[in-house]
């Protein structure tokens, strides 16, 4: 990122990314409904997660699914529904590509969350 940190060229790129996104944000959107109402595609956790549920210590109650289309199981993390997973992802665009915020307010906001030591933390696995 430079010198400057996030807060040089890296804050301003994503700043104009976001404009470009609110200006399309009605198309963003309908295909994010598309995908919402597909019975194809999983809202569910990926391999990756299920990997990590299976080495964690803390045990969280989770009913393996078959995902449709493939052999292998999908598990739900902390969701009840593949719905209300699909539910939460399309809110939470939603609400980033809101205009009711200034472009500047929600760059800012969504820098300060992905650079957040407890959040970074939360990411790192440990060896």
């Amino acid at each position: 990122m430079g010198m400057s940190g996030t807060a040089g060229v890296f804050q301003r790129c994503a700043e104009e990314t976001l404009r470009v996104l609110r200006d399309g944000s009605e198309v963003i959107m309908t295909v994010l409904e598309v995908f919402r109402h597909d019975p194809l595609h999983s809202w569910t956790a990926s391999e990756t997660k299920i990997q990590r549920v299976q080495r964690s210590s803390t045990t969280t109650t989770t009913t393996p699914i078959p995902t449709p289309g493939t052999d292998r199981p999908s598990v739900d993390i902390g969701i009840d529904t593949a719905e209300e997973a699909a539910d939460r992802a399309l809110s939470s665009v939603s609400r980033k590509l809101d205009k009711s915020l200034s472009v500047q307010t929600v760059v800012s906001q969504l820098i300060r969350e992905a650079t957040d030591t407890v959040n970074l933390a939360l990411m790192f696995q440990g060896a």
